[in-house]
């Protein structure tokens, strides 16, 4: 990846810390990663369970209404990535 580029982790069907558990046991040193910015947990997940996240890249609101809006820009912006000024990235979602 360039730099700036990340791998954005969008965590739907289980907390970030089984999916960082996961990840170190394949050997990948999500400390690391998490801190130069190179592995984003976004969570999605935790806001189910009527709480907020305390993730750097949370969901802030408990409203329905409000992530529905978020996922709907997120999903366009994947969907036009020459409209964004994201850095190259990789994007994966546990929701299947």
């Amino acid at each position: 990846m360039k730099d700036g580029g990340f791998v954005g982790y969008n965590g739907f069907i289980q907390p970030p810390n089984n999916v960082r558990m996961q990840l170190t046991r394949l050997g990948i040193k999500v400390d690391d990663l998490e801190r130069d910015d190179k592995l984003r947990m976004y969570d999605w997940y935790t806001p189910t369970l009527g709480r907020k996240s305390k993730e750097r890249y949370g969901i802030e609101s408990l409203k329905v209404a409000d992530q529905s809006i978020v996922f709907r820009l997120t999903e366009d912006d994947l969907k036009n990535p020459e409209e964004t000024e994201w850095p190259e990235s990789l994007r994966i979602a546990d929701n299947f």
